[in-house]
C-alpha cells in the first residue's frame, strides 16, 4: 500500500492537539520528542477519531506501516518547531469554524480589556477561524507585511469582538483569493482561571493579563491592556513564552 501523506499528517496533527488538549502543548511537544511520536500511538483516544481516519480498515501490515509514518510526521514537526496545522479547508476558513468546532460555546470567554494600547502601529486584518482542537487560523485576502497583526474580524468565529493579536509563523493560500496565517494567537485575559478556559477554544495561544513584548524588525512592539479591575500580573517577552510552549 502506498502511504497517502495528506492522510498521515491529518491523523497526526489530530493526535498531538488532542494529546496537547490533555497534557498541555509543552508537555505533548516534550512526549512526542522523548518517544519519537509513540506516545500518540500508545494514548488512548475516543472512538470518534477513528472514525475520521478509519485505518482499522487497513489490513495489519498496512496499519502499522502507517501508523509508524504519523509517529515521524509528529516528531518531524516538534524538532523543527513547526505547527501541525492538519488539513485547511477553504469552507471553514469561510464560516469562521470547522465542523469540530462548530458546537463549541464561546459566550464564556467574552471577557473584553478596557482598554490596550501598542507601542507600535498593528496592521489590522482578517478574520479569525477556530478548528478545535487543531490551531486556528486567520483568514486574509492578501498577505500582511508585519508578522505581528490585530485579527479584524473575531466575531464570526466567536459571537463577540475582542482585541486578539497573532504573531505569525506560518502563511499560505487557500484559494485565488483566501490566504491563511498560523502560528501564535495572543489573548487578553484577566487571570489566569479566564486564561484556562482558551484551551478548550484556541490551543496555539499566549494568554497575558496585563500584556507582552515583541522583537520586530521595526523595533520591540510593546502590547498593553488595562482592566476594569487591574488584577495582578507581570508583563513577559513573548519568546520566553514561546520557548516555554514548544519545550
Amino acid at each position: 500500500m502506498e502511504i497517502d501523506a495528506q492522510a498521515v499528517h491529518a491523523l497526526a496533527a489530530d493526535m498531538f492537539w488532542l494529546f496537547a488538549q490533555e497534557v498541555g502543548v509543552a508537555e505533548a511537544n516534550r512526549r512526542v520528542l522523548d518517544s519519537e511520536g509513540m506516545c500518540l500511538l500508545e494514548h488512548r483516544f475516543d472512538n470518534e477519531l477513528f472514525l475520521k481516519h478509519p485505518i482499522m480498515d487497513l489490513a495489519d501490515e498496512d496499519r502499522l506501516r502507517f501508523l509508524h509514518a504519523v509517529a515521524r510526521e509528529a516528531t518531524m514537526a516538534c524538532e523543527e518547531e513547526r505547527n501541525l496545522l492538519g488539513i485547511i479547508y477553504l469552507e471553514d476558513l469561510i464560516a469562521g469554524r470547522s465542523p469540530d468546532a462548530g458546537q463549541i460555546d464561546t459566550a464564556p470567554l467574552k471577557r473584553i480589556p478596557a482598554s490596550w494600547r501598542s507601542s507600535h502601529p498593528l496592521e489590522r486584518t482578517g478574520s479569525l477561524c477556530i478548528r478545535h482542537p487543531l490551531p486556528a487560523l486567520v483568514a486574509t485576502s492578501s498577505l500582511p507585511e508585519s508578522r505581528l497583526i490585530e485579527v479584524a474580524d473575531t466575531q464570526t468565529a466567536l459571537g463577540f469582538q475582542m482585541p486578539l493579536f497573532l504573531q505569525i509563523t506560518d502563511a499560505g493560500q487557500a484559494s485565488a483569493n483566501t490566504y491563511f496565517l498560523a502560528g501564535y494567537f495572543v489573548i487578553p485575559v484577566p487571570n489566569a482561571q479566564q486564561g484556562d478556559r482558551w484551551n478548550g477554544v484556541i490551543l496555539n495561544s499566549l494568554r497575558t493579563v496585563s500584556g507582552m513584548t515583541f522583537q520586530a524588525p521595526e523595533g520591540e512592539i510593546e502590547l498593553a491592556f488595562g482592566w476594569d479591575s487591574a488584577p495582578a500580573g507581570a508583563k513577559r517577552s513573548v519568546f520566553q513564552s514561546l520557548k516555554r510552549l514548544l519545550r
